[in-house]
C-alpha cells in the first residue's frame, strides 16, 4: 500500500517524537516540542528536529505553531551542523515562502564553496532543485568550487537553464562541461582567464591546458606542458586522464615518453587508454587513431573521436567516424562524432550526404543531418550539394528529419 505525502510525514513526526521524548504522555506538543529542540538540542536531536519541521506543512498542525516554523527554518539554515543546513534547504520549497527560500539559497550558495566535498555537492544539488535567478546566481559561485563534481553540478543546470554567463564565469562552465570547442569560440577573451587557471587545481589546470593547446601562444603552451608534466604524477587517476589528454593535444614530443610510458604502466585501465589515444596524437598518427574507432573499450573510442579533431588532416577518419555514428548505441559516443565530423567542415560534406541517402532507419538519418549541419559552411557547400540537399529533403518521410533538413537547408540559402 502506498502512503500520501502527509501521512507519511504524519508516521515520520510521530516515530521522531518518541525518540525525542515527545510521545505518548507528554503534555507539549510534537510540534512544539520539535521547534525547542531545533534551538537547544544536540546536533543529532537538531537535525531529528529538522526532519520533522521541513514537513511540516504536510500534516496537521495547531495554527499558532505552524505560524512559528518557518522563522525557525530559517534561523536553522545557518546552524551550525551542515546535515541541518542542508536538510532545511531542501525542504525550504516546499512552503511557498519566498524569504525562507531564498534564505536556503544564501546558505547553499556558502556551502557550495564548502571544505567538505560531501557538504559541497549536496548543496549544489539542492541549488539545482530549486528555481529561479537567486539559486542560478548561487551556482554561478559553485562553479569555483574546488571539488570537480561540484563544478559539473553547477555547469550541467546553469546551462540547462540556458544561464547568460560571460568572462570568466563562462569559460568554466564550459570546461567543467568539457566544451572545449566553446572555449576556443570565446577568442582572445577566454585567454586571461585560461592563463589564471593553470594556477588552479589540477583538473582544471588540465582543462585549461587543452583549450591553450589551440587558442594560446607559445608561451602559454609551454607553460601548459610544464604544468601536465607534474598534473600526470597525482594519486587522482580523473586528473593524470585529463592531464594525459591536455598533453595530446598540446602536441609537444616532450610528452610523447610519459605518455608511453602512462599507456602502459598507469595502474587505472581509463588512464591507459586515454594515454594511448593521446600518444598518437601528438604523433599524428590519424591511421592509429582511426583503428582505434574500432575499439572494443568505448573510453578508446571516445578518445579518439576527440582526438581527431586536432590532427593536420582528418579525412582518413571522416568514413569511419560516419560509421561509428549510424552504428553506435553510446548517446555520448554519437554526440561527440557529431562535433568532430563537424570539426571536418568540407570533408566530411560529401561522405555524409551519400550516408544520409542511404540510411534507412529515421534516427540514424537524424544523427546524419545533425552531423552536416555542424560541418557545412555556408561559402563551402557547392550547388550540386545544396541541389543534393534538396532533393533529400523532398524524399524525406519522417516528420522529425525533414524539419531538421529543412532548417539546414533555410540557414544555407539565408547566407
Amino acid at each position: 500500500m502506498r502512503l500520501s505525502g502527509g501521512y507519511r510525514a504524519f508516521v515520520m513526526i510521530a516515530v521522531w517524537g518518541m525518540l525525542l521524548g515527545f510521545g505518548a504522555g507528554c503534555q507539549k506538543d510534537p510540534m512544539a516540542q520539535a521547534l525547542e529542540t531545533l534551538e537547544k538540542g544536540t546536533p543529532d536531536e537538531r537535525l531529528q528536529a529538522a526532519q520533522i519541521l521541513v514537513q511540516a506543512n504536510r500534516t496537521r498542525v495547531a495554527e499558532d505553531v505552524l505560524a512559528r516554523i518557518p522563522a525557525a527554518l530559517e534561523k536553522a539554515l545557518q546552524d551550525e551542523n551542515a546535515e541541518v543546513r542542508l536538510t532545511v534547504a531542501r525542504g525550504a520549497p516546499s512552503w511557498g515562502h519566498p524569504q525562507l527560500t531564498r534564505a536556503a539559497v544564501t546558505a547553499m550558495r556558502q556551502d557550495v564553496l564548502s571544505d567538505d566535498r560531501e557538504v559541497a555537492r549536496r548543496a549544489a544539488e539542492v541549488l539545482e532543485a530549486i528555481s529561479g535567478e537567486e539559486s542560478t546566481q548561487a551556482l554561478t559561485v559553485a562553479l569555483r568550487s574546488s571539488f570537480p563534481e561540484v563544478r559539473r553540478v553547477a555547469a550541467r543546470t546553469l546551462a540547462r537553464r540556458n544561464a547568460q554567463l560571460s568572462g570568466e564565469d563562462r569559460v568554466r562552465m564550459y570546461l567543467a562541461l568539457r566544451n572545449y570547442e566553446a572555449v576556443v569560440g570565446m577568442g582572445q577573451e577566454a585567454l586571461p582567464v585560461l592563463r589564471a587557471l593553470l594556477k588552479a587545481d589540477p583538473m582544471l589546470q588540465a582543462h585549461a591546458a587543452i583549450v591553450l593547446a589551440r587558442l594560446g601562444d607559445e608561451s602559454d603552451r609551454n607553460q601548459a606542458m610544464e604544468a601536465m608534466l607534474r598534473a600526470v604524477e597525482s594519486e587522482d587517476p580523473q586528473i593524470r586522464a585529463t592531464a594525459a589528454q591536455a598533453l595530446g593535444a598540446l602536441r609537444d614530443q616532450r610528452g610523447t615518453a610519459v605518455l608511453q610510458n602512462l599507456a602502459t604502466n598507469d595502474p587505472d585501465p581509463t588512464v591507459r587508454a586515454v594515454a594511448r589515444v593521446a600518444a598518437y596524437l601528438v604523433e599524428d598518427d590519424v591511421v592509429s587513431l582511426t583503428r582505434s574507432l574500432e575499439d572494443s573499450d568505448p573510453t578508446v573510442q571516445l578518445q579518439a573521436v576527440q582526438a581527431i579533431r586536432y590532427v593536420s588532416d582528418p579525412t582518413p577518419a571522416v568514413a569511419p567516424l560516419i560509421r561509428l555514428l549510424r552504428r553506435t548505441t553510446n548517446a555520448r559516443l554519437a554526440e561527440e562524432s557529431i562535433r568532430t565530423l563537424g570539426a571536418c567542415g568540407s570533408r566530411a560534406l560529401g561522405p555524409l550526404l551519400e550516408a544520409l541517402a542511404e540510411e534507412p532507419e529515421w534516427n540514424l538519418r537524424l544523427r546524419l543531418v545533425q552531423a552536416l549541419s555542424a560541418a557545412a559552411r555556408p561559402q563551402q557547400v557547392s550547388s550540386q550539394q545544396l541541389l543534393d540537399l534538396y532533393d533529400l529533403y523532398e524524399k524525406e518521410a519522417n516528420d522529425v528529419v525533414k524539419s531538421e533538413l529543412g532548417q539546414l537547408l533555410a540557414l544555407l540559402q539565408e547566407e
